[in-house]
Formats: C-alpha cells, sequence, structure tokens
C-alpha cells in the first residue's frame, strides 16, 4: 500500500463501471482505477469526483494502474456546490479549465495553485473572485503564457462580450487603475496580488475576472462555458 496526498484533475469510465482516475501530487501525477465504483464501493462515489483533495491510500495490481483501496478526502467543492448554491460556479469554472488545458510540468506549483484556490474558496463561502482572479492570472503563467509586457494592449482590446453598459462605464472612467492592477496581477507575487485585489471593490472585480478569463481563452484556444453561470 502506498499513501499519496493529491488532487482529482481527470477520471474516465473504464470497463466494467470502474474509473481510470488521474490524482495530480507535488511531485507527478498518478493514475488509478476506482474498482465498480457504481456497484459494490458505492461509497467512493461521491470521493471520487473531480477537484476533490485529500489521502488516497492505493495498491498496485495487475494492470498497469494503481488500484484505489481507501482514501479520506479533506476537502470537496463538488461537495460545497450541492450544499450551497453559491458554490457551483467557481465549482464549475475550476473544473472546466482544468479539464480543457494541460497540466503544466511544474507540479509541484499546479498543486499547490490548485489546493490554495480551493481551500480559501471553501473557507470563504462568498465574495470567491479574488481567488478565481488569481487562479486563472497565475495558471497562465504556468503554462507559459505572459502578458507582463502588453498590459495596456491587452487592457484596450477587452471588448466587453461579458459585461454590461454599467460596467463599461466602470472600466472608462478606472482605465488606469485597471492597467496597473493588470501589471500587477503578471509581474508580483501571489500573496502580494491577494492582498491587493482582496481590497478591490466587487465590481471592478467581475471586469477583471471576465475579462482575463477571455484572455485565457484566446491563449488556450478553449471556450469557457461556465461563464454563463456566473
Amino acid at each position: 500500500m502506498e499513501n499519496f496526498n493529491g488532487i482529482i484533475i481527470a477520471q474516465n469510465n473504464y470497463k466494467d463501471n470502474n474509473l481510470i482516475v488521474n490524482l495530480l501530487t507535488e511531485q507527478n501525477i498518478i493514475s488509478f482505477e476506482a474498482l465498480s465504483i457504481f456497484k459494490k464501493n458505492k461509497q467512493f462515489i461521491n470521493d471520487i469526483q473531480l477537484l476533490n483533495f485529500g489521502e488516497f491510500e492505493l495498491y498496485k495490481g495487475k494492470t498497469k494502474y494503481f488500484k484505489l483501496k481507501n482514501c479520506n478526502i479533506k476537502g470537496s467543492l463538488y461537495k460545497e456546490s450541492f450544499e450551497n448554491k453559491e458554490m457551483l460556479f467557481p465549482y464549475e469554472f475550476i473544473k472546466e479549465i482544468v479539464l480543457k488545458t494541460p497540466p503544466v510540468d511544474d507540479f509541484y506549483k499546479f498543486f499547490r495553485l490548485l489546493s490554495l484556490t480551493e481551500e480559501k474558496i471553501i473557507h470563504k463561502q462568498v465574495n470567491y473572485l479574488p481567488e478565481l482572479i488569481l487562479f486563472v492570472s497565475v495558471y497562465l503563467k504556468l503554462l507559459g503564457f505572459s502578458i507582463a509586457n502588453e498590459i495596456e494592449r491587452i487592457a484596450n482590446m477587452m471588448t466587453f462580450q461579458y459585461i454590461g453598459n454599467a460596467e463599461k462605464d466602470v472600466f472608462n472612467k478606472n482605465y488606469k487603475e485597471f492597467c496597473q492592477i493588470l501589471d500587477y496581477l503578471f509581474n508580483k507575487r501571489y500573496i502580494s496580488c491577494y492582498e491587493l485585489i482582496s481590497k478591490i471593490e466587487t465590481k471592478k472585480l467581475l471586469i477583471i475576472f471576465k475579462n482575463i478569463t477571455k484572455f485565457f481563452e484566446q491563449a488556450n484556444a478553449v471556450k469557457i462555458n461556465s461563464l454563463n453561470l456566473y
């Protein structure tokens, strides 16, 4: 038996109601098989969900995959989204980004970003925009994208696909501030950025969040459909 602290980042059906699960750890990505999850091991149904994190007890079987013996889930946005409808959007948003973009090579930073984001959102339950903004901007950097030298161009290309006229007015009146915030997000450390954006009013955070997500879509050639839930 081996124990791993990890976050579930993918799951696929395999054979007769089994699942092949990708577990992100600080060192690598481990694949394991959850046997007959919808039958004899029904207790694992809520445990083996995307973005659940905790300790997983695995053992080697005859196949190339580890097999799941037991797990101790320490945090679950999936569970929180059923108990609090306000948590559905952050869960679906993070899940969609993780599924639609490849895992980064720096597993430690990827693991820390995901776990820190989830822990903060689960703890707060409300006003999760700062966490999502940091998640998207840091993830962009981990994937190799940088807009540090193109802040003004990025700000000017904001076509407000996701925001209304009132938000356009807020942006136009605070253009320099938005450029400074974008510059900060792509030049400073996580803690410094979090301290800054946690103090920004919600209507400004929403503009930043939606347009950084738009840049994420363009940079990775993906569509983040969960934005429609917000």
